[in-house]
């Protein structure tokens, strides 16, 4: 256990010098262009009825969290589509560690027809 903290807060600590970008597509209700951070603008889109998806493990998901996240692990989302039906309109706000699950959770969202997903990419950058 001590070691998947460890790797989780290494992994925290590298992903924060990372850059992510976010574009929010017009159709998304109420969100200010105006945010100065890509967070800030996730932030907005949850606060105006989006979800915020966890793709990381149940494990790492017990570890850590941001605040009303919802978790569906990456290896699972295929499987539990129908559980982000009622975000269909609203949107979807995608996160994981790194970037690299949550820019293929939102391949299959969009694949799925999901049309308004955002990758945050890493935990870090939405608190920014």
């Amino acid at each position: 256990m001590r070691r998947v903290v460890m790797l989780l807060a290494f992994g925290l600590l590298v992903s924060v010098g990372s850059g992510c970008t976010v574009s929010a597509p017009s159709i998304l209700p109420n969100v200010d262009a105006d945010s100065s951070t890509p967070g800030a603008r996730a932030r907005a889109l949850v606060a105006a009825g989006a979800v915020l998806l966890d793709v990381r493990t149940k494990a790492e998901f017990a570890v850590a969290r941001l605040q009303g996240a919802k978790n569906i692990p990456i290896s699972e989302l295929k499987s539990r589509l129908s559980e982000l039906e009622p975000y269909h309109d609203s949107g979807i706000v995608v996160h994981c560690l790194s970037g690299g699950r949550s820019a293929r959770a939102k391949q299959i969202l969009q694949h799925a027809g999901f049309k308004q997903v955002i990758d945050i990419g890493t935990m870090s950058a939405y608190r920014k």
